[in-house]
């Protein structure tokens, strides 16, 4: 096949997700055996869960890199740029070596009708193999057994919280979703596991077998003297298995929540560290918190009036959001602008935004598995609220934007898509 241009390359790779409902392992299998095994060259940590995958992993980049190491980074979904999926401290992939390997895998992949997330997973393994990472943090999709990236045999595994999300492909039962995920542990993993309900807990012995070693954050120390800005915190870490205190910490990730992410991130890093024979400095781990950039997450984007962008999604995703929602702004000031996908649980989520907001305009998405606008207006007028329809994102943001007091606060919410489609064009007018 002849290299297309750029654009054209992403609209190929986008087709792929005509494929999307094609699960398992075995084609992902076949392409990177077509690559030589790219995922096999250096070290991996993996990580699953429901919600802060992506911050624990922008988190535990920064440390990694701050300590003077090349970090690969694959995330997913993006915001704004589909190269952000794939980057080296903090550089995206380059838009040639995308063209490149497109125009060298374009045939196979149609032939055996990969998935786009295989295709982009083999492209990410491939990218760090030929940079020569030092290692790589790589995020599942979604769950993990039947995860394309669940094909590497990682150095460390870290699990975030797990929760009800993407019923429809992983179950609906905690039990069931936990084991989706934990199926990313290969024997003598060492493991790092977030907060998880007790049923989770139950489950997670069976695993911990397996496990050469396994590190609960619950057990392991905890986090105090938190203060909680709208756009940063500050807090002390307590290290209960080195007996160490940092303190006078400060995450430039709003929410109480980023916290327990960057609380995890911290034992990975420490650990991996410590695997290569590198020195953990204190002060490099104080700077790395210091200086993230995560967009999207409790992103604040314009003062007097504050407007938030956060990409909460499911239930507890926004529970954690409207948590920080409550802290800092009364109800009758707080206004939210939402559009959910058809396989969100709207109901719940209805349910709890009426209790932070009174003012709450409902959106749609711009994408081929939208929830109608009026189906979740319907749901809010149960809980006595009564929502403004507005389909089209741009002219709901414009116009609650135009009428709000400058000590109101805007949250925008519900999706990457929504977030990101937003999030540009506001790029562009400032």
């Amino acid at each position: 096949m002849t290299s297309r241009s750029y654009s054209a390359t992403i609209s190929d790779l986008y087709q792929l997700q005509q494929f999307a409902e094609k699960q398992g392992v075995q084609n992902i299998r076949k392409l990177v055996n077509r690559l030589g095994n790219p995922q096999r060259k250096y070290p991996i940590l993996h990580i699953a869960g429901t919600n802060g995958k992506g911050s624990t992993s922008i988190i535990l980049q920064n440390i990694l890199k701050q300590h003077g190491l090349k970090v690969g980074l694959y995330t997913s979904p993006h915001l704004l740029d589909f190269r952000e999926r794939i980057r080296i401290n903090d550089h995206f992939i380059t838009k040639a070596y995308i063209q490149a390997y497109w125009s060298e895998m374009a045939d196979f992949v149609n032939r055996h009708k990969m998935t786009f997330f295989d295709t982009t997973t083999a492209l990410a393994f491939n990218y760090f193999y030929d940079q020569r990472v030092d290692v790589a943090i790589v995020e599942t999709g979604l769950g993990g057994r039947l995860d394309s990236t669940n094909i590497v045999n990682p150095a460390g595994v870290i699990l975030t919280p797990i929760h009800r999300d993407h019923t429809k492909q992983l179950g609906r039962r905690l039990k069931s979703i936990a084991r989706e995920k934990a199926a990313i542990i290969k024997p003598d993993s060492v493991v790092f596991c977030g907060k998880q309900h007790f049923l989770i807990y139950e489950l997670f012995e069976q695993y911990r077998k397996k496990a050469s070693q396994w590190t609960y954050l619950s057990q392991a120390g905890h986090i105090r003297n938190i203060k909680m800005y709208n756009s940063y915190s500050e807090f002390d870490l307590i290290d209960k298995n080195r007996q160490i205190k940092y303190s006078d910490l400060r995450l430039s990730l709003a929410g109480k929540h980023q916290l327990d992410n960057a609380f995890l991130a911290y034992f990975a890093a420490r650990w991996y560290l410590a695997e290569i024979e590198t020195l953990f400095r204190a002060e490099i781990f104080k700077k790395s918190l210091k200086h993230i950039s995560w967009p999207g997450r409790l992103q604040k984007i314009s003062e007097k009036p504050d407007i938030y962008m956060d990409v909460s999604h499911n239930y507890d995703g926004f529970k954690k959001t409207l948590e920080f929602v409550k802290y800092f702004y009364p109800v009758h000031k707080a206004h939210l602008l939402v559009g959910l996908l058809s396989d969100k649980d709207h109901r719940t989520i209805a349910r709890l935004v009426a209790q932070y907001f009174t003012s709450i305009t409902v959106t749609e998405l711009v994408h081929q598995k939208p929830l109608p606008a009026v189906d979740f207006a319907k749901e809010l007028k149960k809980w006595n609220i009564n929502p403004i329809v507005k389909t089209n994102n741009h002219q709901a943001f414009k116009e609650i934007s135009k009428n709000l007091e400058e000590d109101d606060a805007l949250f925008v919410m519900g999706s990457h898509f929504l977030v990101g489609n937003l999030l540009r064009s506001f790029q562009k007018s400032t």
